[in-house]
């Protein structure tokens, strides 16, 4: 990684110490995102879409805002998972990208409710909480995995009849419950998931930050998951 050439002056140390940090990140996080993407998209594309991301984190970066390493980390997940959903040649790979982002927007919505006060629970309750929190994923891993069109397969084996079959049904039972969502969540699963657009974006202009965003998700997850059980 090179030095800022727009600076006209010499190589700040503190910078160049955080973007060589940042680096080895993005070569670990690379690797781990090529293996939860199948294999899908290369380490190096993976690692080309993460330097500017990269750029940006360490010349935005506040100590007094959170840690370097996670704030880097963040700020790489997401840019190698919108390059991943952005490359339609690879539809599997959008595909599981798609459904990765939706897992990690889940993650987000859990951290903040461990961070509120909590009192004993009973183990029926642990239960529930069990139970709901594999549905969540569960639905969100259906919604990333068929909200990217069925396009440019180039003879793999999605090329499979029984197979397209069954992602459409299932498209369909989806669709078929994201309408009756309440109007902000079925907007920010239609605008996320079927209309690509960025999470960030939507949740400004909903009106809501982004971890109430990442609350509406998670409710929304639960909903689904309880009409596909009954639409399926």
């Amino acid at each position: 990684m090179k030095r800022d050439s727009t600076s006209g002056g010499p190589e700040d140390p503190l910078l160049t110490q955080r973007l060589r940090e940042g680096l080895a990140i993005a070569e670990t996080l690379a690797r781990r995102m090529f293996h939860k993407l199948g294999g899908l998209i290369a380490v190096d594309e993976l690692l080309d879409a993460a330097q500017p991301a990269l750029l940006d984190a360490v010349r935005s970066y506040d100590p007094e805002r959170a840690p370097f390493g996670p704030w880097v980390v963040m700020k790489l997940k997401w840019a190698m998972l919108e390059e991943a959903r952005k490359i339609g040649r690879k539809r599997r790979a959008a595909a599981r990208a798609t459904a990765c982002a939706a897992l990690e927007i889940l993650a987000e919505a859990d951290e903040a409710e461990a961070g509120r006060a909590a009192g004993p629970t009973t183990e029926a309750e642990d239960q529930a909480a069990l139970s709901s929190f594999l549905a969540q994923r569960a639905a969100a891993m259906a919604v990333g995995l068929v909200s990217v069109p069925d396009t440019d397969r180039h003879g793999t084996d999605e090329d499979n009849p029984e197979e397209r079959l069954a992602r459409e049904e299932l498209r369909r039972a989806l669709r078929s419950a994201v309408e009756v969502l309440p109007d902000r969540q079925r907007a920010l699963v239609e605008r996320h998931y079927f209309a690509g657009e960025n999470f960030d974006a939507i949740a400004v202009d909903l009106g809501v930050s982004k971890s109430w965003a990442s609350r509406l998700h998670a409710q929304a997850m639960g909903s689904l998951a309880v009409s596909l059980r009954q639409l399926l």
